[in-house]
């Protein structure tokens, strides 16, 4: 596939592509060969896929999945309905996975960015981008959940454990969104040759309150650098065929901690 931007792929089409994605490259943070880990498309993906789509073009939600019979995932009724479901290219889900989905669109839905989101003509769901880094030529790919030229925003909506601000805060440090935010600007604009802003739509799961957030300008510049690192590392890995695990020729020593030299044995 050519570097560019594109819309209607399904999740297996996204997948095919050969280039890098930041979920993969951020799995480099643990050491190189974790990149190679695959990652399974959970329920927890697929709803906020499902949400995305029905909050802002639900008329295209039957393109791209179908609701699977009332059966156990184990069965021949399931697997049949799946099997179909493969050859016309769709996601086969569960009714309470589309259900969950539905909740949390109508909670986008009564989010005043996510109305100002929907009020846009020219919102898009699932937008994909390709494009190459030019100081390593590696080909890079993001599949964005919103994008609207029209307000400038590139948009990704999360369901978490806490909404609140410091929940916000920890997300963002312990499950790197600052790199998803920086890989996805970078990808738009060298795409387009448009700069964008970026903002999550968080939403809490359970209670379904809501709660938009970005990130300041020096944390996505640290993020950008942060992916800079990661794709010089791949790309030395990859020259050398070689992906070092957690510790590959040393022996990591492990330190007594300082309290198990005064812990004294209840008599």
């Amino acid at each position: 596939m050519k570097t560019g931007i594109y819309s209607g792929l399904s999740e297996a089409d996204y997948s095919a592509i050969p280039a890098i994605r930041q979920s993969s490259l951020k799995k480099m943070l643990l050491c190189p060969a974790a990149y190679w880990i695959e990652s399974e498309d959970t329920e927890a993906m697929q709803i906020g896929r499902i949400a995305d789509i029905l909050a802002f073009d639900a008329d295209v939600f039957f393109d791209h999945f179908v609701i699977g019979p009332n059966a156990r995932g184990n069965s021949t009724e399931w697997k049949n309905a799946a099997a179909k479901a493969i050859t016309e290219n769709k996601t086969i889900i569960k009714e309470q996975v589309f259900d969950e989905g539905l909740r949390l669109a109508q909670a986008i839905k009564r989010d005043p960015w996510g109305q100002q989101l929907i009020a846009a003509e020219d919102t898009e769901t699932q937008t994909v981008l390709v494009w190459i880094d030019e100081a390593t030529g590696l080909r890079l790919k993001a599949r964005l959940d919103i994008v609207s030229e029209d307000i400038r925003v590139i948009a990704d909506m999360k369901t978490m454990r806490d909404a609140s601000s410091r929940g916000v805060s920890n997300a963002v440090l312990y499950l790197r969104y600052d790199i998803q935010a920086a890989f996805y600007l970078w990808g738009y604009h060298a795409v387009t040759g448009i700069e964008m802003d970026f903002v999550f739509l968080g939403v809490e799961k359970k209670t379904y309150l809501t709660h938009t957030f970005s990130l300041e300008p020096h944390y996505l510049s640290v993020a950008r650098r942060t992916i800079d690192q990661l794709l010089k590392r791949y790309k030395e890995c990859q020259d050398a065929d070689s992906w070092p695990h957690y510790s590959d020729s040393d022996i990591t020593v492990v330190r007594c901690p300082n309290f198990l030299d005064t812990l004294e044995l209840v008599k």
